[in-house]
């Protein structure tokens, strides 16, 4: 009875270990987070291709009226509390983490960078009372 007892302990282990990588994830272009890069645009000097060598290809891109573009990059980052996972314990001390970053370069007909801005902004969830 014991031996049985302890691989149930074990299986309950096992799942709870594999469960606690289930809590996750990125997604988008990891670069535009990284401030040092972003310090390497130059307005009026930059260039699509000195862009794309950075970031590589936009997420998404609007064509402007004067022939310029608009090229837009994001990137999140999001994780679960491992808290969350331990019974009873997860319902207050549980919840989850998240950030987001985005960037936006402008050029001009040319492809000369004539602006960018960059958003970034986090969140910590929590899950009971606090």
């Amino acid at each position: 009875m014991a031996r049985k007892s302890l691989g149930y302990f074990i299986l309950i282990g096992m799942v709870a270990f594999g469960l606690s990588g289930c809590g996750g994830g990125q997604g988008g272009q990891k670069e535009i987070a990284d401030q040092s890069k972003i310090s390497k645009i130059r307005q009026g000097v930059s260039t699509k291709s000195d862009i794309v060598a950075l970031f590589g290809e936009p997420a998404g891109v609007n064509h402007k009226e004067d022939g310029g573009e608009e090229w837009s990059y994001n990137y999140e980052d999001y994780s679960i509390k491992p808290q969350t996972y331990i019974p009873f314990v997860g319902l207050f001390a549980g919840g989850s983490t998240s950030s987001s970053s985005s960037l936006t370069v402008t050029f001009d007909k040319k492809g000369t960078v004539t602006a960018y801005a960059t958003n970034k902004s986090g969140m910590d969830t929590s899950l009971g009372n606090k």
